[in-house]
């Protein structure tokens, strides 16, 4: 039988004819076409994570291949060694770039830690012996000159692995992982048939990896039984491990299978003795000294930037308004984290109080795959949560359409970063905004960027039809109207949205919504006439019509008359 999704739509159309339109959802040939195209995405999937494994093989070799003198004949092995030394200090300019644009006292950014990460990862690799095609082998030199940059090309070459010592030794392709390898070919005493000894490490930790390379799963255990939380010294433990063989597949498992425990774990720990009942003040001790235990362990085997610590972090700043006690210099003294924790929770990350509870929810069963934007970037949401409040997920994940066969909503018309803002409203309640300079030029007032992103934020709640969130968006753009209120120079009170989050609202709301009033509103009642002229080109046509007929319909009412009040625009639930 066919299993390609153009070929089963060939086969059905060829035996239907023009009935293939119009199939029933659970007939045989509908459940073939589902299957095949669930196959499709997956085998589309599993390329895409291949090609992303082995481009830095392809950019090594060509960068060698560039290097190719016009008259092809064997290096000598101090030459190869020169070209290999160019190859490491390839990302020098760039480097210096990123380090002279970083402010004094901010941490670096996340492209220069993975680039300086993976210069110290190639170091170590040069110093055991560098994969590289055999520049000293005259067919090689002449296949090389000729790929055409293909994965498979690179079948046909010979490969070394060439040492800072000026050791040579034959390699094959594909290469091993670049750690593990340079193990077992370092000259190690007492090492025999190849064998690692690791005797810095736990023997459970290194089990765990074992079980982890046969069944692709990580088993974790509960540290405390009676409260039923997730081992965060072993979490640790096997992220650090992943980070000293250069494991980033068992990096993403271990913070995968913590992340849905973590926020759990930190609120609880949060708790004081006294919160508790006396049976368990002792328990709560041991869980919160093994917590600042796993933060050590966590911190001193890491570099900056690094997945595990952001997970932490996050989930800590989510947390703050009950983790002082947790969080403080009294419970831990690991200067990093506090130093990582404060920067995010003072600098990088402003959070909206909400005003509406999200209630007890269940994240239990299946979990839905948003595919957001043009690039597809998956955000991956619990099916229940995510169909609580919105009637549009609710619809889209029905038995009766396709997404809910494949647990797979497309969005391609949406941001990721609003995405983002939803889905962690819907986990926590809250809505998170990062503060910071907004890459638009705004023209009134370039200290409040937030205008924007809750601009996108109502829109999104207003497409997929949850009036909870859209009442938290309300709440947070009075909030930040009353924070952003100022006198001016003449006198006059500033907390006007621009034109640009006007017409983003009208743009993407139904007549007569509460963000269109609440825009009309604040204008009528706070506005002055330069904002209105400055910005005559770029004002939504119905916002101007809406605020016409604001002006002459409430041209009675005396200076004072009208207040800001939240329950105006609050829609019911």
């Amino acid at each position: 039988m066919p299993s390609k999704l153009a070929k089963v739509q060939k086969h059905v159309s060829k035996k239907k004819g023009s009935r293939s339109t119009a199939l029933h959802e659970n007939s045989r040939d509908a459940l073939r076409l589902r299957k095949a195209g669930a196959r499709d995405d997956r085998v589309a999937r599993l390329t895409t994570v291949r090609e992303k494994a082995n481009r830095q093989w392809l950019e090594r070799v060509a960068f060698f291949q560039d290097r190719l003198p016009e008259t092809l004949h064997p290096m000598e092995v101090q030459q190869i060694q020169a070209l290999i030394a160019d190859y490491l200090g390839r990302d020098d300019d760039e480097l210096a770039h990123l380090k002279t644009e970083r402010r004094a006292g901010r941490p670096p950014s996340t492209r220069q830690t993975m680039m300086e990460q993976l210069r110290e990862v190639e170091k170590k690799e040069f110093e055991s012996g560098f994969w590289l095609p055999n520049l000293q082998d005259e067919q090689t030199l002449v296949k090389l000159d000729g790929w055409k940059g293909d994965w498979a090309g690179l079948s046909t070459l010979r490969f070394v692995r060439v040492s800072h010592g000026g050791s040579v030794s034959e390699s094959h392709f594909p290469p091993r992982d670049i750690k593990m390898a340079a193990e077992q070919r370092a000259p190690r005493r007492g090492m025999v048939d190849a064998t690692i000894r690791l005797p810095e490490d736990d023997e459970k930790i290194v089990f765990a990896y074992v079980q982890y390379l046969y069944s692709n799963k990580v088993f974790f255990a509960k540290g405390i039984e009676d409260q039923g939380m997730i081992d965060f010294v072993k979490c640790a433990k096997l992220y650090v491990f992943g980070e000293k063989i250069g494991d980033a597949r068992f990096q993403n498992a271990t913070t995968d299978g913590l992340a849905p425990d973590l926020d759990f774990l930190v609120h609880q720990l949060s708790y004081s003795g006294r919160e508790r009942e006396e049976s368990n003040a002792q328990k709560a001790v041991r869980i919160r000294i093994d917590f600042l235990h796993g933060i050590n362990i966590l911190y001193s085997g890491t570099t900056v930037g690094s997945q595990g610590r952001r997970l932490l972090v996050s989930a800590c700043v989510r947390s703050r308004s009950r983790s002082s006690r947790l969080i403080s210099p009294e419970a831990t003294d690991n200067n990093e984290f506090l130093t990582e924790l404060s920067m995010a929770t003072l600098g990088d990350i402003r959070n909206e109080v909400s005003f509406e509870e999200i209630g007890t929810f269940s994240v239990d069963g299946s979990v839905t795959t948003l595919l957001v934007g043009d690039d597809a970037v998956e955000l991956h949401v619990h099916e229940k949560l995510l169909r609580a409040h919105s009637t549009f997920f609710d619809a889209a994940l029905s038995h009766s359409w396709i997404e809910a066969q494949q647990r797979r909503i497309a969005l391609p018309e949406d941001k990721v970063a609003t995405l983002e803002v939803y889905v962690q409203y819907l986990y926590t309640g809250n809505i998170f905004i990062k503060s910071g300079k907004s890459e638009l030029k705004l023209e009134h007032d370039s200290n409040h960027p937030e205008y924007f992103v809750l601009a996108d934020l109502y829109v999104l709640g207003e497409k997929v039809g949850n009036v909870r969130f859209r009442n938290a968006v309300i709440n947070a753009f009075i909030s930040r109207m009353q924070e952003a209120q100022h006198v001016t120079e003449s006198g006059k009170h500033h907390c006007c949205p621009i034109a640009t989050v006007v017409d983003t609202v009208y743009q993407g709301t139904r007549p007569n919504s509460p963000a269109r009033r609440l825009m009309v509103d604040v204008h009528l009642k706070h506005g002055g006439e330069h904002w209105i002229v400055q910005d005559a080109q770029k004002h939504n046509k119905e916002f101007l019509m809406d605020l016409t007929r604001a002006l002459l319909r409430d041209r009675k009412l005396g200076p004072g008359a009208w207040k800001l009040s939240r329950e105006d625009y609050l829609e019911a639930q």
